[in-house]
């Protein structure tokens, strides 16, 4: 299997993607010249709006059944009938696409609050994560891989 930091496969992807890449940057370059036209609190709301819908199409793309409406909700006020899992992840969602945490700090991004300090195993949901100095040695290879996609277009080397 190639190595995810060799820029060369991403920028053959590019290449053969750069008509759709085209199109997408010039979409989102309308969507973000209509808003700009919006008063400032309507820009908000419809920036709100969309987070919601890019969630709640992540989440089924997991099998997490949960409507933008649902989201929104629960966002405003925690519901005891929600199942937090799903609501979990959409929390995390929302804050990763309102630009909250940065890949320079890894753990914080990834929402890893609580990780250990030790490389003791876990007995949370984490046990699938890495953890402790495992995943620290893991952030330092992917920060190094990730400086390395930098001649790939953004929106072909970035989540």
């Amino acid at each position: 299997m190639p190595s995810l930091s060799d820029p060369q496969p991403w920028l053959v992807a590019q290449a053969a993607q750069a008509s759709a890449l085209a199109d997408a940057a010039r979409d989102l370059g309308r969507l973000e010249a209509t808003l700009l036209t919006l008063p400032a609190a309507d820009a908000a709301g419809a920036r709100e709006r969309l987070v919601h819908i890019e969630v709640e199409a992540m989440l089924r793309a997991q099998g997490l059944m949960l409507g933008r409406d649902e989201i929104g909700r629960e966002l405003m006020e925690a519901r005891a009938a929600s199942d937090p899992e799903p609501l979990r992840l959409a929390r995390w969602a929302v804050r990763r696409l309102e630009g909250q945490g940065a890949l320079a700090d890894l753990p914080a991004f990834l929402g890893l609050h609580r990780r250990a300090a030790s490389d003791e195993p876990s007995s949370t949901s984490m046990d699938l994560r890495l953890q402790g100095r495992e995943f620290d040695g893991a952030a330092v290879e992917f920060s190094g891989g990730s400086r390395c996609l930098n001649s790939v277009a953004p929106a072909g080397a970035r989540p």
